[in-house]
């Protein structure tokens, strides 16, 4: 993996990881659920297709493991789903970002051959992070800044490390 995309990738999920501490205004209206739901409901399934169409299936599902937790914590209702949704957004969109230069030929932080479905799913793993992305009112908004930022840098940090475990060759060659 290169370098400088490593530095994207990492960026990216900080990006995240602010917006969840961020301060959130409070307000008596019910927050917002669905755009999390959404946007990794949508972001799992274009990247299950992009597995499919690859041949890495095993990869796209290690891959996107904290996604799922993230989902299941979201349907549940878990009162920081949010602090935990919002870096593995910016991140997959980083990383989309990444593959459209790529693919534009302004920048090449990433290599490889894409077939056309890939490129339909990068641009549908694109939107369903942009959706993901306007939740409006946070639900973390009543917890302290510091406890969703934890929980959102647990998050980024699985999401990397779920990313260089599908690197490996006994998942990556499956």
């Amino acid at each position: 993996m290169n370098g400088a995309l490593i530095y994207v990738l990492l960026a990216a999920g900080s990006v995240g990881c602010a917006i969840a501490a961020w301060p959130g205004a409070s307000s008596p209206a019910a927050p917002r659920a669905w755009p999390s739901l959404v946007g990794l409901g949508g972001l799992i399934a274009a990247l299950l297709g992009v597995g499919v169409e690859s041949g890495t299936p095993l990869r796209h599902v290690v891959q996107l493991t904290p996604a799922f937790v993230a989902l299941a914590l979201a349907a549940i209702g878990w009162s920081l789903a949010r602090a935990a949704v919002l870096p593995i957004l910016t991140f997959w969109l980083g990383l989309m970002a990444a593959i459209w230069l790529f693919l534009l030929d302004v920048v090449r932080l990433v290599s490889g051959h894409f077939t056309p479905i890939e490129i339909a799913l990068t641009i549908a793993v694109g939107l369903a992070c942009a959706i993901g992305l306007t939740g409006g009112q946070r639900p973390t908004a009543g917890h302290p800044w510091w406890l969703r930022l934890v929980t959102a840098v647990g998050f980024a940090i699985a999401q990397v490390a779920a990313l260089v475990v599908s690197m490996y060759p006994f998942v990556s060659s499956r």
